[in-house]
Order: C-alpha cells, then sequence, then structure tokens
C-alpha cells in the first residue's frame, strides 16, 4: 500500500478587497462619457479636473461563496462577476452572508480590467439610482440579475455615505487582489 507523504501542509494564499466610493458632480461623468470616453477615462479626466466631491476607501469581505463562484470559474462552471450592489443595512459582514442586509440598488459592472494580481471593477450610480442614506454594498456574479439578491454574493463592505438628496452620482471603484 503507498504512503502519502504531506510535507509542510501549510495554507497560502487568499484574497483581499476594497472598495473606493466617488461622489461627482451630477452630470460630470455622464458629460465625458457622451463624449465618447469609457468609464475609466471619464473618471480621471473629473478626479483631474477636481470633480470629486468626496473619496472614501473601505475594506471589504470576500464571502465563502464568493470564495466558491471563484472556483466555480476556474473552471468554467459559473458566470463572472457581474453587478454592484448598495444598500441601507449596518450589520456587519460576515463569511456566511449570501446577499446583503437590507439592498435598495444595483447596476451592471461598467468597467473591468486586470492589472497584475488585482481586479479592478468599475460602476457607474446615476445620483438618481442611488438617493439613499448607503451603508453596505457588494458585489455578485453567477446568476445574478438586475433583481435585488439575484446572483452569488462575492464580498460585502459597509461604508457611509449619506446620497439621500441625490446630489452625487457615484463612482465605486472595487479592487480585489490575489494573493501568493
Amino acid at each position: 500500500m503507498a504512503k502519502l507523504l504531506v510535507i509542510n501542509e501549510k495554507k497560502q494564499g487568499g484574497m483581499s478587497g476594497r472598495c473606493t466610493l466617488m461622489a461627482f458632480e451630477p452630470g460630470v461623468i455622464d458629460g465625458y462619457l457622451k463624449k465618447g470616453r469609457n468609464l475609466d477615462e471619464a473618471v480621471g479626466l473629473a478626479l483631474h479636473h477636481g470633480k470629486c466631491r468626496q473619496s472614501i476607501k473601505v475594506d471589504n469581505l470576500v464571502v465563502n461563496n464568493g470564495l466558491e463562484l471563484v472556483a466555480s470559474l476556474l473552471i468554467g462552471d459559473s458566470s463572472p462577476l457581474s453587478y454592484h450592489a448598495i444598500g441601507t443595512g449596518t450589520t456587519a459582514p460576515a463569511a456566511t452572508d449570501s446577499q446583503l442586509t437590507t439592498e435598495v440598488s444595483r447596476r451592471a459592472i461598467t468597467y473591468m480590467i486586470t492589472s497584475g494580481n488585482t481586479v479592478i471593477l468599475q460602476t457607474y450610480f446615476l445620483s438618481a439610482l442611488c438617493t439613499y442614506n448607503l451603508k453596505e454594498g457588494g458585489i455578485y456574479g453567477g446568476d445574478a440579475t438586475a433583481t435585488a439578491n439575484s446572483g452569488t454574493l462575492f464580498s460585502h463592505y459597509l461604508l457611509s455615505f449619506d446620497n439621500s438628496a441625490g446630489l452625487s452620482d457615484l463612482i465605486f471603484l472595487y479592487e480585489v487582489e490575489m494573493q501568493p
């Protein structure tokens, strides 16, 4: 009978994510998009011209279902990350989360790129689509649609930004880094 020799069975690697919310004067990003710029270029120009009112950066939790989604993606058995959802819930993210606490809006991810071992996603919310006192957000994939709580939750984070008066268009820049 063959023996299995295990040498230094030590888990390494993982994923860490962060999300940056950028609040812009309404119409600024849309104006650049209408001139043929992609979202990344529009954001860059708006930042360069000082049109960002506020920027908030938060870390997030890649949840258990998110890790399973990545495993399925590696063998072509799932759809990629496709929606960014926002909500008003304040419950701390947990590894076992399968949806946001209180999802209020979601948008299809507008721009995706990889840079080395980092995936970068940007999502654009017009002010009229995010008139809430935002407290949480998350990224969805799998069979996610425009319907709230659909799909597989990949990550969950808390933040605090009051846009209930609809005074800002919002860009969410989401980054997830694969670590060795």
